[in-house]
């Protein structure tokens, strides 16, 4: 018996250890890396290196072994003539409904998410354009790659590369997937991803999406909604299927803000 108390007190002492370290930033090692006169809002990482996608919408490419601002987009910057930079009455209430839910109602929204693979960056600023920005690094610069039109009337909300799909939520409600074969350097009839203009594989949900987590190793991925719920889809299913849906009982009308899936 004393042994598992032993056990137990043990235990709750590396919870304890966990938690202040959560509380206080404490990690086991830091890189400071500084934005001129601006804010990392979202990052995705692609070790050493991590795109930040910041308060102004600019993405920054990151040595996080040494700190250095390797690019940004603002160096290479291209303005796109698009008729979806004007924002719509209904636009702006949902906009400023995703900022009040994603950001908590602090500051402009900037980038709403980034996806970071190999030398492909993915990026959404409703702010500035709806849809999905790309971007290619090419070692040197950040060069852009146009926009994904089959997005450019969505407002992203999540964004994520998994396997050889781009994974995209929206305000709306949907969760979408699009081909990376084309960006891979793959054969076939792929087009590239700023032209294609259906997904291969889609989910509609009732409230807008919030966060992804996809596991395609085990063939599913979770989805979290402004409706407070958590669903779990199949990712081998080509009808959309969703496996369970839970809303966790949480406090004050709260919404799971984000999901991982683990083997």
């Amino acid at each position: 018996a004393q042994e598992l108390k032993a056990r137990q007190e043990a235990l709750n002492y590396e919870q304890f250890i966990m938690e202040q370290k959560w509380r206080n930033a404490d990690c086991q090692s830091k890189v400071l890396v500084r934005l001129k006169q601006d804010y990392c809002r979202r990052i995705a990482v692609e070790y050493p290196l991590a795109a930040i996608g910041s308060t102004s919408g600019t993405i920054y490419l990151t040595n996080l072994e040494t700190g250095e601002v390797l690019a940004a987009s603002s160096d290479n910057q291209i303005v796109v003539e698009s008729s979806t930079t004007t924002q719509s009455i209904d636009d702006c209430i949902q906009l400023e409904r995703m900022r009040a839910l994603l950001h908590y109602g602090h500051g402009q929204i900037g980038t709403m998410d980034i996806a970071f693979s190999g030398d492909l960056i993915c990026a959404s600023n409703p702010m500035e354009e709806k849809g999905v920005q790309v971007w290619r690094w090419n070692g040197d610069d950040l060069i852009f790659q146009g926009s994904m039109v089959g997005l450019q009337d969505k407002i992203v909300t999540c964004l994520s590369i998994e396997e050889d799909y781009l994974w995209v939520g929206t305000a709306c409600g949907s969760v979408m997937a699009y081909s990376l074969l084309e960006e891979q350097g793959g054969i076939g009839d792929t087009l590239p991803l700023t032209l294609q203009t259906e997904p291969d594989m889609e989910w509609t949900f009732s409230n807008s999406v919030l966060s992804l987590s996809l596991a395609p190793f085990i063939g599913h991925g979770l989805v979290t909604t402004s409706g407070g719920s958590v669903e779990l889809i199949s990712l081998e299913e080509e009808d959309g299927k969703v496996v369970c849906s839970l809303t966790p009982p949480l406090n004050g009308g709260a919404n799971v803000m984000s999901c991982l899936l683990a083997r």
